[in-house]
């Protein structure tokens, strides 16, 4: 069975064991702009991680310097797991470590190398050192609560680099967690500040978007989510977007608050054949997207017309059971935000256990989340711009192949 991932305000999994796949062999770093799209692609194979940081590799002279240098267009590739979730390589510290980037999270932790564990959480995969010289202890801990698990770690100072830039901010590194796959060693914050527990225990700014102080025209990053087993990488682009990976236009929503990237879809309707529906319940108006989940969350009376339109069977705690054999030729669900329509497929809704079974990757959980979330069933199928500087996010049909 294979665990579906949400990290924004429960981990939520319907089974624990995520199996290993290999690293992906054709990654591709692209360098473009948010008004003018260019591209400069860069082959890789092999020893993906090695590889990926001798490209992007910042000098020990910089780093030194304290703070961000100044923040560069920069892209960094991603590692699918089997359409649940895709880590990304990042340099924390002297170590290399893959990380899970989530627009649903303000707060960045990694693995330990003392941390401990009741389950497999602490074994396996990379991990950063407490006694690293180039942290500094903050004198402060950490403790998350998820879904399935916890993560407790204590707080440094700690030199950070991702997609070819880099920036000291505050980070966790844990001692002891519970309920989190290997696969990954942690998880990389790109929510709001306001939403970070680290920036609250230790009075100061623990984001890492906003310490690489791009201008408003380029401050945001933009994913692009690959599908398992396609030609292409996934990528994370800070300062721009790959137009390259996108068809049709970008459609631009507010953000209504800037904890979560979340806006109002009060409006939103969805349709599959003749049937219709609204989006939201009363009491439930507000969505997030977020790139560390991997169903869309939403409330149960929506969820159950939804699913229904799919002759998906309700199996208990939010989750609805549908056949296999619909993955790739099964109705498309259409969701229309006010004049534009965004077309999820089929292969994009219906997800493998790997038992032979299939899950809706639409279920009823929002009710007990206190809010709506869009997951990777819908940033897999739609290019998504995180466009912090105008204070908005951009969708736009993502090309997959």
């Amino acid at each position: 069975m294979i665990a579906y991932f949400s990290t924004a305000l429960a981990l939520a999994s319907v089974a624990l064991g995520l199996p290993n796949i290999p690293e992906a062999d054709n990654a591709q770093a692209v360098q473009v702009t948010w008004n003018a799209v260019t591209s400069d692609h860069v082959q890789m194979s092999n020893q993906f991680i090695n590889r990926w940081v001798a490209l992007h590799q910042v000098s020990e002279e910089k780093r030194a310097v304290g703070h961000s240098v100044k923040a560069v267009v920069g892209s960094a590739p991603l590692r699918n797991f089997y359409n649940n979730f895709w880590t990304c390589p990042t340099k924390i510290g002297n170590s290399n470590v893959f990380m899970i980037l989530d627009t649903g999270s303000g707060d960045t932790w990694v693995r330990g190398t003392g941390c401990t564990s009741p389950d497999t959480s602490c074994k396996g995969g990379n991990s950063v050192s407490p006694t690293d010289s180039s942290l500094t202890n903050l004198n402060a801990q950490y403790y998350t609560q998820y879904g399935s698990g916890y993560v407790k770690g204590d707080i440094f100072e700690a030199p950070v680099e991702l997609a070819g830039n880099n920036a000291r901010i505050p980070i966790g590194v844990s001692y002891e967690q519970a309920g989190i796959p290997t696969s990954s060693d942690g998880l990389f914050g790109l929510g709001f500040d306001s939403i970070s527990r680290i920036s609250r225990a230790v009075n100061r700014n623990a984001n890492f978007v906003d310490a690489l102080g791009f201008p408003q025209s380029q401050n945001g990053f933009s994913f692009y989510l690959n599908n398992y087993n396609e030609g292409r990488t996934g990528q994370v682009i800070f300062g721009g977007y790959n137009g390259n990976l996108m068809s049709g236009p970008i459609h631009f929503v507010p953000l209504n608050a800037q904890t979560y990237w979340q806006f109002d879809m009060s409006q939103m309707t969805w349709s599959v054949g003749s049937q219709t529906g609204s989006m939201v319940t009363s009491g439930y108006s507000n969505v997030i997207s977020d790139t560390g989940t991997t169903m869309v969350h939403l409330t149960s009376e929506v969820a159950a017309a939804l699913n229904g339109a799919l002759n998906a069977v309700d199996v208990g705690s939010g989750y609805y059971s549908i056949n296999c054999g619909l993955k790739n030729n099964g109705p498309t669900v259409k969701i229309n935000m006010n004049g534009f329509t965004m077309d999820i497929d089929s292969s994009f809704y219906v997800l493998e256990n790997g038992d032979g079974t299939c899950i809706s990757g639409f279920n009823g959980r929002a009710n007990s989340l206190g809010i709506n979330i869009w997951g990777a069933v819908i940033t897999r199928a739609y290019y998504t711009i995180y466009d912090k500087g105008n204070s908005q996010v951009g969708f736009a049909r993502a090309v997959h192949g």
